[in-house]
């Protein structure tokens, strides 16, 4: 099991064991509410606990990957009325409008919103998925039980919601691309959302300048089995007859052995190594369906239609 997991783990333990404490100590009406929430939070740290350790199934996160979008319009309509219900519910708590029901609802709106702005081609969606059902749940709660001081609930429900929801915002940006090698001539990086290991080359290089990216690229392919190969060879590509014998006997082959089906070259209209690139779309069609496309954008719509 890996670290992350225990620590996640032992954090659910400690938050739900807290909950049944202040339940066993302060069994009394006034404080009622909060320990529900705390428990519901507990139990939902739970299930998200379990599908964290579920990650890794492909299954899963294929399906999920080909549901689903971001769209980043509606996650910050989502997010504005979180923070405008919340911020009502704050400045009206000495109050008793029927417990504030309608505040209530903006931040559940908000929240419904945002988890739909929010479906990434990421499995992290999860997170918001529990943390509104805490919050529906919560005011579900509130509307039955008829207790002023179940605005805490909301409260806090409503403040875990907002802090997950720019939790996994930062995330989600931060794994979108994935720069794993770097330098004068070339760079490496797997597009998660894409499912593509990008090789963009910056010159013309040779020998190892030339080799080590496109072994780093083998590996990436070889980690996230079923990707695509896009490669920029607008700025440069090998520039030795020896490379192009490597690449003939070494690269095509061991790509084709990690699950890659399609390549797609991005080139300028006119090319000055136009007829190297003939050679090595040939060869690369022993191996993958290829396509030749100008930009990057023309490359993802290339795999995808």
């Amino acid at each position: 099991m890996e670290k992350g997991y225990k620590k996640f783990i032992v954090a659910t333990i400690i938050f739900f064991a807290l909950a049944i404490l202040l339940a066993v100590v302060f069994p009394i009406q006034e404080v009622e509410s909060f320990i529900a929430a705390m428990v519901l939070l507990g139990v939902m740290m739970m299930i998200l606990t379990a599908l964290r350790m579920k990650e890794s199934s492909a299954k899963i996160q294929d399906w999920i990957q080909s549901k689903v979008h971001i769209r980043p319009t509606i996650t910050k309509i989502g997010l504005v009325l979180i923070l405008i219900g919340g911020g009502m519910i704050l400045l009206r708590k000495g109050e008793n409008p029927n417990y504030m029901m309608w505040e209530a609802s903006i931040v559940v709106m908000g929240g419904l919103l945002f988890l739909i702005g929010i479906f990434s081609k990421h499995f992290l969606f999860k997170n918001l998925i529990i943390a509104t059902l805490m919050v529906f749940f919560t005011i579900v709660y509130v509307q039955k039980s008829q207790q002023p001081i179940q605005l805490r609930s909301i409260v806090l429900t409503s403040a875990f919601w907002v802090v997950t929801a720019i939790s996994e915002i930062k995330r989600i940006k931060a794994k979108e691309k994935s720069t794993i090698f770097k330098s004068d001539f070339c760079k490496v990086e797997y597009h998660k959302n894409e499912k593509v290991v990008f090789l963009q080359w910056k010159q013309f290089c040779r020998g190892e300048d030339y080799r080590a990216p496109v072994k780093c690229a083998i590996e990436l392919a070889r980690t996230n089995k079923g990707c695509n190969f896009i490669v920029d060879a607008r700025n440069g590509f090998e520039d030795d007859p020896a490379d192009v014998e490597w690449g003939f006997k070494e690269f095509l082959p061991q790509m084709s052995e990690t699950g890659c089906k399609q390549v797609v070259f991005i080139m300028n209209e006119v090319n000055d190594i136009e007829g190297e690139m003939d050679m090595w779309t040939k060869e690369f069609m022993k191996y993958f369906t290829v396509k030749r496309v100008t930009s990057y954008d023309e490359a993802i719509t290339a795999l995808t239609y």
